[in-house]
C-alpha cells in the first residue's frame, strides 16, 4: 500500500482524524484568545481606569466564536491541502519528470498542509509571522 492511498482507502479514518484535530485547533484558538483578551483587559484598566474591560458575552461573541471558526478552518485547509497532495502524487508516474508548475504547486500545498495541520497557519495569516511579539 502506498502512503498516498491512505486518504482514499480509509476516508472515514482520514476525515475523522482531520475533524478531531481541527476541533482541537479550534478549541486551542479559544484558549489563546482568552489569554490575549485577559492581557488586553489588564492593559486597558491600567491605561484608563474608567474604561470597561471586555465582558464575557462580548468576549464570546466578538473573539471566541471567531477564533474557533478561524482556527478550525485553517486546520481543515491543511488536511484538504494534504489530500490534494495525495491526488497529485498518485497521478505522477515518474518523479524525475515532474514539471516546474507541478513542483511549485506541491511545494505550496506542502507548506499550507504543514502550517494548517500544526496550527501555525492562523497566526501566520493574522500577523505575517509566527507567535511572538506583534508590532
Amino acid at each position: 500500500m502506498n502512503i498516498f492511498d491512505f486518504p482514499f482507502s480509509h476516508p472515514v479514518i482520514y476525515w475523522g482524524i482531520a475533524s478531531l484535530m481541527s476541533l482541537y485547533q479550534g478549541i486551542r484558538g479559544i484558549f489563546i484568545q482568552r489569554h490575549t483578551v485577559a492581557v488586553q483587559n489588564v492593559g486597558l484598566e491600567a491605561a484608563d481606569p474608567k474604561r470597561q474591560p471586555w465582558t464575557l458575552k462580548e468576549q464570546i461573541i466578538v473573539h471566541r466564536i471567531h477564533d474557533f471558526i478561524f482556527n478550525f478552518v485553517c486546520s481543515i485547509a491543511g488536511y484538504i491541502a494534504l489530500y490534494a497532495i495525495c491526488i497529485i502524487f498518485l497521478d505522477i508516474n515518474d518523479l524525475s519528470k515532474i514539471e516546474t508548475g507541478t513542483g511549485i504547486i506541491l511545494s505550496l500545498l506542502t507548506l499550507v498542509s504543514l502550517a494548517g495541520i500544526s496550527g501555525v497557519l492562523p497566526p501566520l495569516l493574522l500577523f505575517g509571522k509566527l507567535f511572538g511579539k506583534v508590532g
